[in-house]
């Protein structure tokens, strides 16, 4: 290496280090004193949040530092804290657009500290946008709050107040429910020209809402309208990239259907359908058929009432339709903007129809596998009742991945990256037949030949037929379970394990059938690759007898405390459950300590389904004893009512050499013995063994008191394990010493 080549690497490790030491984000008090004039504007404020303090100068040196090197590393606040995550560009801009706005950024960012968050985050003019997702907690937002973004804000999605949306999809074309292919798993990133509309409403909006001034130029004010569209597109691909290896770009002069006066931009922002017509005249004319492959149109609204989407289903890559997707809102702003209402019309425009149930909000028969009114993105969230929750999740079911992944791969006109991703694989299981008004676990697994990634799991019914909604016990048919959010664990109670330990049997999205019927499941696979991730999908089929259950433990149901290691009696209800067509003739009986989070001591294995049984108790302290019957061949399980306590028999050796301790250990040699003793023998005796049972060491000590305390020396020992055995005449005890 020359001399000039180490300047250069101690120039850059030098600014790295001092770059990454210093801090990004501070944690700020709620409760700030901000003028309202000072605060960017948000459509509504999230019923809970956290605010920091930003300091821009250095979030732009660490994204900088990208010219030196293709990746860097930059921290973003999560819920467990700021974390840090690896950073790789991956704009959402052709190359030739991305150089005439070259402070207009997107990016892709791995989590370091927690291997499962994935972030994307856009960063220009308007601050830094960002949405992260985690196994271990739900879809996270960040985004300016103040309007000199040195205040951001961070919050869960889950936790942003309703915005009305209405869709009007012009065509839907039914898809079977059980039409099942490879998912998303060819190893390719399909990449598809996007021509985005702006229409003069909307981009007054985001002119007004970043202080820019009605004299600046043209070129300035598209810049604005620009890093907006940047935002928004950089959550949208988030989703697309992940679950269906898909991402949109700009195309190299999309400055150019960037309208900013609304009396000449020749487009019906009012009229939704006839500005799906003048969107595609305008990306035809100005853009010309032949350079893009899909096209959409961001407007804005005169009022909330008028907050709407419309798209030309599979109209991707469809000539003389291909730019009929628009997307409405008053405030065209934020997530509730880019997912519940953008996210959900490029749907459209890929080939996914709606998937809720409710039929009072254009019900696609054929998919209408969500209860309510859904909670993924295809769904209706919060828009009519009855709702599962206000906005909707970030993810696509897998009704919606099949529908769109079945349309995409059939077209010809995306740029093809090969990843070098290797598919995960899904195991559903077997098929069980279960007894009615009975909780069971969904079990299922996944491999992934590309070793590192990580796997998120989801399991979503998908029977379609219309059913009462909320769900009710008694209905035969429809769906009876939420979608719930992709997650590390590959298992899903069902209800959720809380509402079995709270004593109940459902939720209102949550419901076991109290009658025959069959339930059918999608278990999904993700990856979360960055750059094309990779899904797949295995069905199961759960059986309800209606003639057999429910099965539930009839014991230990009140709140008592029974003393370690005695005998108890175990009772449940078996009705029917032991004969056909459940069949199952044994189960096991299992112990919590930890108020039924985790089941962990086998108290019986295997005993017959007959409904008693005696179980020895662990002689082990706890007030959250809870007891768990799981068939041996089966998913379906029973838990009892309430937690009880467990009283710890003293031993001889307990009361004998009560707080006994030895410290440290591991250690040099230099060790400590302690214990409380109420031995009348005041003669103590401690020999030393190593591992084959040869005495090393043996010592005689008097007991002056009722607490014991010796210091030994055994440094001149070989490093090694050895076993320490301590007599007071009335008791011994035993216990291994590591010396290194």
């Amino acid at each position: 290496m020359n001399r000039s080549q180490k300047l250069t690497v101690f120039f850059f490790f030098f600014v790295s280090v001092s770059v990454f030491s210093q801090q990004v984000w501070t944690k700020k008090e709620n409760k700030l004193r901000i003028h309202e004039s000072e605060l960017a504007f948000r459509n509504t404020k999230p019923t809970s949040f956290t605010l920091f303090s930003v300091d821009k100068d250095l979030i732009a040196k660490k994204l900088a530092i990208k010219k030196v090197t293709s990746e860097n590393i930059i921290e973003l606040p999560t819920p467990n804290g700021v974390q840090r995550f690896l950073v790789q560009e991956a704009s959402v801009m052709s190359d030739e657009l991305a150089k005439k706005y070259p402070t207009i950024k997107s990016y892709i960012g791995i989590g370091i500290d927690d291997k499962t968050a994935r972030a994307r985050f856009s960063y220009s003019q308007v601050g830094l946008h960002a949405i992260i997702s985690s196994g271990s907690y739900a879809t996270y937002l960040i985004d300016p709050y103040t309007k000199d973004k040195k205040t951001a804000i961070a919050y869960f999605k889950t936790n942003t107040v309703k915005e009305d949306f209405k869709c009007m999809v012009q065509e839907n074309f039914a898809q079977p429910k059980t039409q099942k292919s490879t998912n998303a798993q060819d190893g390719k990133l399909r990449t598809f020209k996007l021509a985005l509309v702006a229409t003069g409403e909307y981009s007054q909006f985001h002119l007004t809402n970043q202080n820019i001034s009605s004299g600046a130029s043209d070129a300035t004010k598209k810049a604005a309208v620009l890093s907006a569209m940047n935002t928004s597109l950089t959550r949208i691909n988030f989703v697309f990239e992940r679950d269906l290896g898909v991402r949109m770009q700009l195309v190299a002069n999309n400055n150019n259907l960037i309208f900013l006066d609304p009396a000449t931009d020749g487009l019906t922002n009012d009229n939704i359908t006839t500005l799906l017509a003048d969107s595609q005249t305008k990306c035809d004319a100005v853009i010309g058929d032949a350079n893009y492959d899909i096209g959409h149109v961001f407007g804005r609204s005169s009022t909330p009432s008028g907050d709407n989407g419309l798209a030309d289903f599979q109209s991707l890559c469809a000539t003389g339709r291909k730019a009929q997707g628009a997307s409405i809102k008053s405030t065209p702003i934020g997530d509730a903007f880019d997912i519940d209402v953008a996210a959900h019309e490029f749907g459209h425009q890929l080939g996914a129809n709606h998937t809720q149930n409710n039929d009072n909000c254009n019900r696609n028969n054929a998919t209408a596998i969500e209860p309510g009114s859904g909670s993924t993105i295809m769904g209706y969230a919060g828009w009519c009742s009855p709702s599962i929750q206000n906005n909707s999740d970030v993810y696509f079911h897998a009704v919606s991945i099949a529908e769109m992944w079945n349309f995409v791969k059939t077209k010809s006109c995306a740029v093809e990256t090969i990843t070098g991703n290797n598919p995960p694989q899904a195991n559903a299981g077997s098929n069980y037949t279960i007894p009615k008004s009975t909780p069971f676990i969904l079990k299922g697994t996944a491999t992934d030949p590309d070793s590192g990634n990580s796997l998120k799991y989801t399991w979503e019914q998908i029977d379609n037929q219309v059913g009462s909604m909320p769900p009710a016990a008694s209905s035969t048919v429809g769906p009876m379970f939420r979608s719930i959010a992709p997650s590390i664990s590959p298992n899903r109670y069902m209800p959720a394990l809380s509402t079995v330990l709270a004593g109940n049997t459902a939720t209102t999205w949550e419901v076991l059938p109290s009658v025959s019927r069959n339930l059918n499941f999608a278990f999904t696979v993700r990856d979360d690759v960055a750059n094309g991730g990779a899904t797949d999908r295995d069905d199961v089929l759960v059986t309800v007898d209606g003639n057999s259950g429910p099965f539930v433990v009839t014991s230990q149901n009140t709140s008592t405390t029974l003393q370690g290691g005695s005998t108890q009696t175990i009772t449940w209800n078996v009705l029917g459950t032991n004969t056909a067509p459940v069949n199952c003739s044994h189960v096991n009986i299992l112990l919590s300590t930890d108020g039924g989070q985790t089941f962990s001591h086998t108290l019986v294995a295997n005993t017959p389904n007959d409904g008693a049984q005696q179980v020895q108790l662990i002689n082990e302290n706890t007030t959250s004893a809870r007891i768990k019957i799981v068939p041996v061949n089966n998913i379906f399980y029973a838990v009892n009512a309430a937690n009880f306590t467990i009283d710890k028999v003293a031993s001889v050796t307990d009361v004998l050499f009560a707080n006994f301790s030895i410290y440290p250990n591991p250690s040099n040699g230099n060790i400590t013995v302690s214990f409380d003793s109420n031995s009348s023998n005041k003669a103590v005796g401690i020999q030393l063994f190593d591992i084959s049972g040869r005495l090393i060491d043996n010592k005689m000590f008097t007991l002056h008191s009722s607490t014991f305390k010796q210091e030994l020396n055994y440094q001149s020992l070989a490093k090694g394990l050895y076993v320490l055995k301590v007599n007071n005449g009335q008791g011994k005890v035993s216990k291994k010493i590591l010396i290194d």
